[in-house]
């Protein structure tokens, strides 16, 4: 798996030392709300590096650490369901302490990985899901050029409520047109 490398951030293989630091933000499920689509748990180190090695098998599913260049692990990011005949992708990507959100780190981080999936792997569509209510991402994906395809109403049961699944993508020609515009 390549590493990738933004202005303030590089992008490497998943360590034991980012598990453990990415621990901190795993570890509480209340942090999982609006990210992971599944059961909200509290993981401890071994279910966290369990589901992260299934995370990046390498072929279909690809996950890197996300950090400052300064050193310190901020997150993670990953392409999942890569479809090599329909050149297709998922995008997940998680900067996973409060003090690094709202820098633009996850925008920088996301483009570096636009240019692995349209150039690199040769992908020509990249999707996402994004939950209700989480609207820090719904601004990154926005600003990020991803054109919303669909809802699904009430997908994802939480304690307290069901939240709405939002389906967004962009393809390589929307890509190209907005790198263009930005150039």
């Amino acid at each position: 798996m390549d590493q990738l490398s933004t202005k303030r951030c590089l992008l490497t293989a998943i360590t034991e030392q980012d598990i453990i630091t990415l621990l901190a933000f795993f570890e509480r499920a209340e942090n999982l709300y609006y990210y992971l689509p599944t059961e909200l748990k509290n993981f401890d180190l071994k279910s966290l590096e369990t589901e992260l090695s299934q995370w990046s098998d390498g072929q279909s599913n690809l996950a890197w650490a996300i950090r400052l260049k300064s050193g310190e692990t901020i997150g993670i990011a990953n392409f999942e369901d890569i479809d090599y005949d329909n050149l297709t992708a998922e995008l997940g990507l998680l900067i996973a302490f409060p003090e690094y959100r709202g820098r633009g780190l996850a925008k920088e981080v996301a483009q570096s990985l636009f240019r692995y999936a349209f150039e690199d792997l040769a992908l020509n569509r990249v999707s996402c899901r994004v939950m209700e209510g989480n609207e820090a991402s719904f601004r990154l994906i926005a600003s990020l050029g991803f054109r919303k395809e669909g809802i699904m109403v009430e997908a994802l049961r939480r304690p307290d409520r069901y939240l709405d699944l939002h389906y967004f993508a962009l393809l390589k020609r929307e890509w190209l047109q907005e790198e263009t515009v930005n150039d």
